[in-house]
């Protein structure tokens, strides 16, 4: 087996031979950098995922428990972590699951449709697409920030300082996930940036009591009105937060892995440029399997388990590693090949049981609308990056281009 580092941006050039050995070899790997578990095939992390072996919970406070004397930063951080839905089970978690429905139905995304159609319009308008652009900081980046902000209806929040916010709760997951004291200065960042979103949250839901809008922070604040969802204010601008962290960051990775799949694979370009409405959703699928946003998710035992011969002890940090999953030999026929053509298995990269991603229908329908428009009246696309090097994310939580020069003709 090979020595590798999950937080090395190095990581990015031999993850899936990592994944492929991993899977052949030692399926159920002691992992001594992060002191976890790392599961690497489908069955396996199926099973754990709809089961009650695992949980979410402990990673917060197993993490304090590790830390000798947490700076007050730290706590206050953790927190608000401690209050995001995917770090709690029930009751907690299905109150909260309850209560957020309201932003992930499908009548919402109908809503903005025509808008996304505008601002992916007024994006390209502003790009040099004949000379080149850099796609990711151009069109993905900035589009999905939008499209929370009008969704949530906070246009009123200037577009930087979404980027502000995401982009230094990405960094401090990534920190706080994978190193064993966390940095106080990247805390320091986070902290800052959580007090700015709670009081601009606060404020916006002010706002909304007094005057309600058709947008989905006034049906939340409705919510909040009723007294058998036994959520509070604060819990509810927790939720917001890590909507903000997830919900900017996935549609942007997406986006920006999607293109650099086509344009690295001439037979999935030619598919998609010649019929681009029947194999848009397929390309989002396919990419979710092959290049996912998120390579992995974290649990922990609730109890002793047993899987092929190894003893996963009760408390121990378990990483179900999506991303060889969708790779697995076993389940994928090609499994190393891009295909744009139906799978037999479904991608497991928005996770299972009941902490299956409650936006993944939202981001799906997002970035089918997104591409439909931008793939709209274009005959050819010209990669102005090295296609066998790109810049990859230096965030092992999330992973994906993070610069994409291309030319449209």
């Amino acid at each position: 087996m090979k020595n590798f580092d999950l937080s090395s941006p190095d990581f990015n050039t031999i993850r899936y031979e990592i994944y492929k050995e991993l899977r052949a070899e030692e399926p159920v790997y002691w992992y001594s950098n992060m002191n976890s578990w790392l599961i690497t095939r489908y069955d396996d992390i199926m099973k754990l995922l709809k089961s009650d072996l695992v949980t979410t919970n402990h990673l917060v406070n197993d993490k304090l428990i590790n830390i000798q004397d947490p700076d007050p930063l730290i706590i206050d951080i953790t927190n608000v972590l401690k209050s995001w839905m995917i770090y709690n089970e029930a009751p907690a978690h299905t109150k909260f699951r309850k209560f957020m429905n309201h932003v992930f139905v499908h009548e919402n995304i109908q809503k903005v449709r025509p808008l996304i159609k505008d601002l992916v319009r007024k994006r390209m308008a502003e790009c040099d697409l004949m000379n080149g652009f850099d796609f990711v900081n151009s069109v993905a980046n900035p589009i999905s920030a939008e499209i929370l902000r009008i969704l949530l209806g906070l246009e009123e929040i200037e577009l930087d300082k979404f980027f502000a916010w995401s982009d230094s709760i990405a960094t401090f997951m990534q920190d706080f996930v994978v190193s064993p004291t966390p940095n106080i200065q990247i805390a320091q960042g986070a902290a800052n940036s959580l007090l700015e979103m709670k009081l601009a949250f606060l404020e916006a839901i002010e706002r909304r009591k007094l005057s309600p809008k058709l947008d989905l922070l006034s049906g939340l604040v409705e919510g909040l009105n009723n007294p058998t969802s036994g959520i509070t204010e604060d819990e509810v601008v927790y939720q917001l937060i890590h909507l903000i962290f997830g919900g900017h960051k996935v549609p942007q990775y997406l986006l920006g892995n999607s293109l650099h799949c086509i344009l690295t694979n001439p037979d999935a370009y030619n598919l998609l440029i010649n019929n681009k409405e029947e194999y848009i959703p397929l390309l989002i699928e396919e990419v979710m399997r092959f290049e996912a946003p998120i390579q992995f998710i974290t649990r922990h035992a609730k109890e002793d388990i047993f899987i092929h011969g190894k003893k996963i002890k009760k408390g121990d940090s378990v990483y179900l590693m999506l991303g060889s999953a969708n790779r697995d030999e076993t389940v994928f026929k090609n499994p190393e090949i891009f295909n744009l053509e139906k799978r037999n298995r479904r991608h497991i990269s928005f996770g299972g049981g009941i902490h299956a991603c409650l936006a993944a229908g939202l981001v799906t329908e997002e970035i089918k609308e997104i591409f439909s428009q931008f793939f709209n009246g274009v005959k050819e696309i010209r990669p102005l990056y090295d296609l066998n090097n790109p810049v990859w994310s230096k965030n092992s939580t999330f992973h994906g281009i993070e610069q994409q020069y291309i030319s449209i003709n």
